[in-house]
């Protein structure tokens, strides 16, 4: 029972554990292209015995002749079995997968399982693992590869499955912690203050006393392995830089300055190509294909993984070495859960990230730098005078409902089609039962996002067969409409602007107030220890989240950003 009950996270740890990981670029047991030439007198182009000749018809030499058993560049002829055109069934390619995945050869366990979903799209054993593979091969396609490296800076991305897998592509950060006790010569050593000052002690119960033995502070390094990244030339004598490494090298808090300083050098014209490139990329024709395949599936079609399969990914453990049965309902679950991030991503696309962030190239933490960068720069290069966050596309913005739509009714008929499975066991039919309110939830979702209305999230969990979606006794609330309407989250909407509606109005902050000043004039900065802005709580933010902020009736909210030297420099910006 408990193998039907995880069964969904098995499906997802089957795609992570073919790698998420790619496809092969060479065509692996392919073979090479037949010679045509008529091996008996290649120098004789005349010859009518020449294969290539179309005057002679009735060569029994002619390739194109099936009469022929000898000729082997027939690739229609049954009676070769090494022809290497000659393509296998549906099961050898299944058992080839099955084999290379054991072996570990995971690019041609992807080339075997397409050639199976070729060889036969109906059978729902090669379009199972066929879609598992195609999956897991996106993230080496060549388009993946490329934005990962043009646009996040990973350095040595690999081309293939087998190579992902490893992890010699990658580097290590290393870490350091202060170690407040260890133990020594018999002793347990705690850091504290003493006579002797601050160092390790232990007590000596002989003089009733502490006795100090290092004043040397002790740390314990480890190392952790994730991907690399560029370091540009700008940002490694930055002190925000230097400040996040362990000695002399890079370490855990090292990994996001290096993301955001990559971010910054490779885009420095905005986000949006980096947005619509993972919609390109992860998201495109191949998903899109797959996803067709599994729609295509039989509803009834029963699919056992293979055991060696589940074995060489590592999921025996987990499933205890009992089958594992999936069919198009669980194919489904996955693909709605994948369709909504990209729906996410579609609605994150609908935005305009473009700017121009290359004044950003500094070092961040020396405010002086920052504030003269920042004098350097066209005020209609910034944010509330460019399109930063200011236009949204409508068309992207469907786009993104309508995926959203898609996953809903997927997860929603889902549901019913697994808990009617002969496979499933009866007590996980019961639990399906039990929570029954969670498909009405992600129906009356689905019915909220198609009309425009508010969905509700209600205080306490659900029960029975029902979710309330009501404002009483709600956590939180959205307003659909509102949150696909084009235009409404602009930042200028957002931000409390001046009258002319291109300048943010700055308020002041002090260490031991939460509440802003607006700033009417430069010399007001110098009063403040922070700058900021206000955002429109009531007349945006509450109408698009009605519920969801405390119950006081919070009205206003500040966000302080900018110490005075670097706001001052942006405020003489917007009113010089």
């Amino acid at each position: 029972m408990k193998n039907h009950v995880r069964l969904v996270l098995g499906l997802v740890l089957c795609v992570l554990g073919i790698g998420i990981l790619g496809c092969p670029t060479d065509g692996g047991d392919s073979g090479g292209i037949p010679n045509l030439v008529n091996p008996d007198n290649p120098a004789n182009p005349d010859n009518p015995n020449n294969p290539d000749n179309p005057a002679n018809p009735d060569n029994p030499a002619n390739p194109d002749n099936p009469a022929n058993p000898d000729n082997p560049a027939n690739p229609d002829n049954p009676a070769n079995p090494d022809n290497p055109n000659n393509p296998d069934d549906v099961q050898t390619a299944l058992d080839k997968g099955h084999g290379s995945l054991t072996a570990k050869n995971y690019d041609q366990a992807v080339e075997h399982y397409r050639a199976a979903y070729n060889a036969d799209k109906t059978n729902p054993d090669a379009i199972t693992y066929s879609v598992l593979a195609e999956l897991a091969a996106i993230s080496i396609d060549p388009k993946v590869r490329n934005l990962i490296k043009d646009r996040l800076g990973v350095v040595g991305y690999p081309e293939t499955m087998g190579a992902l897998f490893k992890t010699d592509w990658m580097t290590e950060y290393t870490d350091r912690e202060f170690r407040y006790s260890y133990y020594d010569n018999g002793h347990w050593l705690y850091w504290m203050s003493g006579s002797k000052g601050e160092g390790y002690y232990y007590y000596d119960y002989g003089s009733s006393t502490y006795i100090c033995v290092s004043n040397e502070i002790k740390y314990e390094t480890y190392s952790t392995t994730f991907p690399a990244f560029t370091l540009p030339a700008w940002f490694g004598s930055t002190s925000i830089y230097q400040d996040s490494l362990t000695g002399a090298v890079q370490s855990t808090a090292t990994l996001p300055l290096l993301l955001a300083a990559n971010l910054l050098d490779k885009n420095t014209d905005g986000l949006n190509e980096l947005f619509t490139g993972v919609l390109d990329s992860v998201f495109g024709s191949t998903f899109e294909d797959v996803a067709a395949r599994v729609n295509a599936l039989d509803p009834n079609a029963e699919v056992t993984l293979n055991a060696e399969v589940i074995a060489a990914l590592g999921l025996d453990n987990l499933l205890e070495g009992a089958d594992l049965i999936i069919g198009k309902g669980e194919l489904d679950v996955l693909i709605a859960g994948l369709r909504m991030v990209k729906a996410t991503f579609e609605w994150i696309a609908s935005y305009d990230w473009n700017a121009d962030f290359s004044f950003a190239k500094f070092d961040w933490a020396n405010h002086d730098t920052f504030a003269a960068e920042i004098a350097k720069v066209n005020v209609n290069s910034l944010p509330f005078r460019n399109n930063f966050l200011n236009n949204q596309d409508q068309a992207m913005l469907n786009k993104s409902k309508n995926d959203y739509l898609a996953a809903l009714s997927a997860i929603s008929s889902v549901y019913d089609t697994i808990g009617n499975r002969d496979y499933i066991p009866q007590g996980v039919k019961d639990e399906l039962d039990n929570y029954k309110w969670i498909q009405d939830g992600v129906n009356k979702l689905h019915t909220a996002i198609e009309t425009g209305g508010k969905f509700w999230v209600p205080k306490e969990m659900p029960s029975g067969n029902t979710w309330n979606n009501t404002e009483t006794n709600a956590i939180l609330g959205i307003d659909m409409a509102k949150l696909f309407q084009a235009g409404y989250l602009k930042l200028n909407e957002i931000v409390e602007v001046d009258a002319s509606g291109q300048n943010p109005v700055f308020y002041g902050f002090t260490d031991d107030s939460d509440s802003g000043t607006k700033i009417t004039g430069q010399a007001q900065i110098a009063s403040y220890d922070v700058l900021g802005f206000k955002i429109n709580l009531t007349n945006k933010i509450k109408d698009l989240v009605p519920k969801g902020f405390d119950d006081a009736g919070t009205t206003e909210i500040f966000v302080p950003m900018f110490p005075p030297v670097i706001g001052e420099e942006f405020y003489k910006k917007y009113y010089p």
